[in-house]
């Protein structure tokens, strides 16, 4: 294949300099490069290029063949990594460290949690400055040389751990497995634009998340109460398993090379504008609001936790099989999506879900009401059955906002662009608690005082169907987003507007005019950008960092107070 083929070009505009003459001039969005397997079918001389271009992206496609391993082995590494040590830290920390509550807290949602709200700035880096021509693999490496290292050396560091060195061993260690994350889910993006059926990665990937962490609860609960085994010996257990299956695998891994030209100011600015323009496009800022509509309503979830270790008597093991239950949940609920939901419309299964959910959460009021003992239903039995139930459809419901975020990605900015939505998605949860929080301290709620639980679970299952008021704004289907996305992709290559458009600064604007007249009119209404819609997601998500900073100040001086 040529080098004149708009697959294999990187796109360029051209400018006169001060001195009259041409100068060529580098936009960073690069279309992604023909694999090598297509290339090797092209070049034996096949004739039917269209079943080479399907058997090609069959095989991009396919997440489990040897050069992409590393996704599959990641994703399940990463639901190992986040809930094998998670029992072992308890402990350490109230037994070892001898935290308070307010410390405990303070590690598990601050320390722990801060990292993932730098998911949006590495995906920005790895987009705008690859190492060595590639843009996954070099920071798929580090991250897990970063996360292994810190969890190994908190596990042989011995008796003389302090908070401040164990502050700084987790934050790098979740701050290393955030970089992979974002790497794998970069990955996933480029490779969801091949698959034949829309979703049957990512619910794959998630499955194997699911599966990976139910494995780390197991084995931890095993490891500590019939091996007695040590929590720091459990830290190192876990530094020591992305070293033995992820840097073999990411070392196998086929991470296309792209050539970069112009300086990396000119790369870092021109990748702002493009991220800039895309967001004001209709197809990214409108689920985008969904999605933190979506995220941000209040729930009852750690009011009703201290519900069920309270006043009815649940021990930590049976809460802990609870959690585990509700991992294998959302494993089935993945499942159920992929076998049978995959191909119903959005639109549909976001209105069906949502009032189904809503319902179901509030089944968790007979459980406050104590009509279950009227019925000759125990506790357990009651509550195992509602996780069941609850998760299965929460994770149905997650599924295709997951699908959107991805398919919605144009080439070239697929690492930044999804960090954004997954930390619009996050900061929205941070609101949510909050929102949560402030409700459960009006209503007089404590560890103690149940009395306003059955008001607060009432309030959180009928705000939970607020968004569907947004439903309108986001696709009807993952065929929709890929339209959507390859429009964005084609009026960039076509010299038109948001991805390939000239610099606002560079002062000519007959580029700009040209390049508009170039792009067809039903593409342009398609991408009508809002100022206002772009803005309004950039508010939220500024007013959600400055939101998490004061939050992580509040809890501060709750820990000084301790």
């Amino acid at each position: 294949m040529g080098p004149s083929d708009s697959d294999t070009t990187d796109t360029m505009t051209a400018g006169l300099g001060s001195d009259g003459a041409v100068e060529e001039r580098t936009i960073s969005f690069e279309p992604m490069e023909i694999g090598y397997e297509e290339e090797s079918l092209l070049n034996e001389g096949a004739e039917d290029s269209s079943s080479v271009r399907a058997n090609a992206s069959a095989m991009k496609a396919n997440i489990f063949r040897v050069d992409s391993i590393a996704i599959p082995v990641f994703y399940f590494t990463l639901g190992l990594l986040m809930k094998l040590p998670y029992l072992p830290l308890r402990i350490f920390l109230r037994d070892h460290i001898h935290a308070t509550p307010g410390q405990q807290a303070l590690v598990f949602a601050v320390v722990m949690g801060m990292p993932w709200n730098l998911k949006v700035f590495i995906g920005f880096l790895s987009d705008t400055t690859p190492i060595r021509g590639q843009r996954r693999k070099p920071y798929m490496f580090l991250g897990t040389a970063v996360c292994s290292s810190c969890w190994m050396l908190m596990g042989m560091w011995g008796p003389g751990v302090t908070m401040g060195l164990l502050v700084l061993f987790l934050f790098f260690g979740v701050l290393g497995m955030i970089i992979g994350d974002v790497m794998a889910d970069a990955l996933v993006v480029e490779r969801v634009k091949h698959e034949v059926k829309k979703g049957s990665i990512q619910t794959s990937v998630w499955m194997l998340r699911f599966s990976g962490g139910i494995v780390g609860f197991l084995a931890s609960g095993r490891l500590m109460e019939y091996g007695n085994v040590h929590p720091q010996t459990i830290f190192f257990i876990t530094g020591l398993v992305p070293l033995l299956t992820l840097l073999p695998s990411v070392y196998l891994l086929h991470d296309e090379r792209i050539v970069v030209r112009g300086t990396q100011k000119e790369q870092m600015t021109e990748k702002m504008y493009i991220l800039w323009d895309t967001l004001q496009t209709k197809n990214i800022w409108m689920p985008m609001l969904f999605l933190y509509s979506f995220a941000s309503t209040p729930n009852a979830g750690d009011a009703f936790s201290n519900f069920l270790l309270g006043p009815l008597g649940f021990t930590e093991s049976e809460y802990s099989y609870l959690l585990t239950v509700g991992m294998l949940s959302q494993l089935v609920g993945a499942y159920i999506y992929k076998r049978w939901l995959g191909e119903i419309g959005w639109h549909k299964l976001f209105l069906v879900t949502l009032v189904t959910g809503s319902a179901l959460s509030a089944t968790q009021l007979i459980l406050v009401a104590r009509l279950n003992v009227q019925w000759g239903i125990p506790d357990m039995v009651f509550a195992f059955g509602d996780e069941i139930v609850n998760d299965v459809v929460a994770f149905i419901l997650q599924m295709p906002t997951l699908i959107m975020c991805a398919a919605l990605c144009p080439k070239g900015i697929e690492g930044v662009l999804y960090a954004l939505m997954v930390c619009v998605n996050n900061v929205a949860l941070s609101t949510g608690g909050a929102i949560s929080g402030a409700i459960t301290d009006a209503l007089g709620i404590t560890s103690t005082n149940f009395d306003g639980l059955f008001t607060l679970v009432l309030i959180t299952s009928l705000s939970s169907l607020l968004p569907i008021l947004l439903i309108p704004f986001t696709p009807k289907s993952a065929k929709e987003c890929e339209e959507a996305a390859l429009l964005m992709e084609r009026t960039a290559t076509d010299g038109g507007t948001s991805l390939a458009r000239p610099r606002r600064n560079s002062g000519d604007k007959s580029l700009i005019e040209e390049a508009d007249r170039a792009t067809p009119r039903d593409a342009l209404q398609e991408l009508k950008r809002s100022k206002l819609g772009g803005g309004a997601v950039v508010f939220a998500l500024v007013v959600g960092f400055i939101f998490s900073i004061a939050d992580t100040a509040w809890k501060l001086s709750l820990v000084d107070e301790d």
